[in-house]
């Protein structure tokens, strides 16, 4: 079944969600003070590891060069912080 979940997600750093093979991630937001990210999925598939990182405005990106990054999304926290979440590829 096709719907979407709210998973929650972090501001700074790496962190992996298990999500159904096929998923699309739809936002990436702040909610009563915490990051999520919605996500459309697929209920009646498998669930894999996803990989995530957020990095701070002015950061260097990429701890590999075996990953790839796809910008997720850019959040802005209470304390004025922006955040970017990449989720990772690995293409080696």
């Amino acid at each position: 079944m096709i719907t979407v979940y709210k998973y929650k997600a972090s501001c700074l750093g790496a962190f992996s969600l298990e999500l159904p093979e096929w998923y699309e991630i739809l936002h990436y937001g702040i909610q009563d003070g915490s990051a999520y990210i919605w996500v459309k999925v697929d209920t009646d598939d498998d669930v894999e590891t996803v990989r995530f990182h957020a990095y701070g405005t002015g950061w260097p990106i990429g701890d590999s060069d075996k990953d790839f990054h796809i910008h997720v999304g850019t959040v802005i926290t209470d304390d004025g912080f922006v955040w970017h979440l990449f989720e990772l590829w690995d293409i080696a």
